[in-house]
């Protein structure tokens, strides 16, 4: 459905996410991108498919709220 993005995006990956993989995030962030399309990509060490730290999840809900701000007069 990527033909169907048209906005910005942003991506959280942990990096020991055994569900969706690095690799699989790496080549959909690849693929948007060369579609022209922004995509804020951030890899998270020592988290898998949910964030279970708190550093890493409070980091997480800034970069969103950031965003957010970023793209709402859009």
């Amino acid at each position: 459905h990527l033909d169907r993005l048209r906005i910005p995006i942003q991506i959280h990956q942990g990096r020991n996410d055994m569900r969706v993989t690095e690799a699989e995030t790496a080549r959909l962030v690849k693929k948007i991108r060369q579609r022209g399309i922004e995509v804020e990509y951030y890899v998270y060490d020592d988290e898998g498919h949910g964030f279970l730290r708190f550093s890493d999840q409070k980091r997480a809900y800034e970069r969103v709220l950031a965003f957010l701000q970023r793209h709402s007069n859009r």
